[in-house]
């Protein structure tokens, strides 16, 4: 069996080889389990005629030592790719239920025949956002989230969280809080910061998604603390969209949380601007 997989992952040996082969990502691509995800995909035609035919695949969950199926081959599809060209295709795939981050590779055949190389992919669990409760501790977390950028998200993977407005801001007790702004007023800006600098004055630690249209005129805030005071870490752009969220995305999360939440204290940053 290992022999047979490490075989069909490496490519056709024998027959008639496509025109079509596989461009490979640097880096894994990052689904929820058990869900629908969109997973990228890109052919190139390396003949001087256009190629049409059908494409399938075959999910593999991948170990240190060898992938097993877990699936049949599926998904027949047809496909056209202009001579010398390069095509993206974005399908929809739903990988197992996992407990943990788990690796997976995905086979794709070209008129049933298997092209060399696969798509690596990292599958998380549907509940990976849980962690957020267990970085807040005790005191939970908060979010200040006018246009239900995250809040759908928290909802849907079971993540309790106290709503915050901007005049909760001052009186929040919690150690942690997300922040997701897109459209402040000069005004509702003065009076965010001024909140800022009091949560981390008593430490609090904010993740702060703001908007590039509500810092178009100063520069943006990238971290501020004094003493033992919490930290804040701002990312540009909104996270992503109610319970759209991606599994990339909700591991970007995850990954920033940790940070914010562990950063050393003596690592050099701004001030609030």
């Amino acid at each position: 069996m290992i022999a047979w997989c490490l075989a069909l992952l490496v490519g056709p040996v024998l027959g008639a080889v496509p025109p079509v082969e596989m461009v490979i990502g640097p880096e894994p691509q990052v689904v929820l389990a058990g869900v629908p995800e969109q997973v990228e995909i890109r052919f190139r035609n390396r003949s001087n005629q256009t190629w049409a035919g059908r494409v399938s695949r075959r999910i593999f969950q991948a170990s240190s030592a060898t992938a097993m199926p877990v699936g049949e081959v599926c998904g027949v599809r047809p496909l056209t790719i202009p001579a010398r060209q390069t095509v993206l295709e974005q399908v929809a795939l739903t990988f197992p239920t996992v407990r943990a981050e788990t690796r997976f590779l995905v086979k794709w055949f070209v008129d049933d025949v298997p092209v060399a190389g696969a798509t690596a992919v990292s599958a998380i669990p549907t509940n990976a956002l849980q962690e957020l409760e267990a970085l807040a501790g005790d005191a939970g977390l908060g979010l200040l989230d006018p246009h239900d950028r995250l809040s759908g998200a928290f909802e849907r993977a079971g993540v309790r969280f106290a709503k915050l407005g901007l005049r909760d801001l001052d009186c929040y007790q919690g150690k942690l809080a997300f922040l997701c702004t897109d459209d402040l007023t000069p005004t509702e800006s003065s009076g965010l910061k001024k909140s800022l600098r009091k949560l981390l004055a008593g430490g609090a630690n904010v993740l702060w998604f703001h908007g590039a249209e509500s810092e178009r005129d100063e520069p943006s805030i990238t971290c501020w603390r004094t003493g033992a005071a919490g930290t804040l870490i701002t990312v540009p752009g909104p996270p992503g969209l109610g319970a759209a969220l991606s599994g990339g995305e909700q591991k970007r999360l995850v990954a920033l949380t940790r940070f914010v939440v562990s950063i050393d204290r003596h690592t050099p940053v701004q001030a609030i601007r």
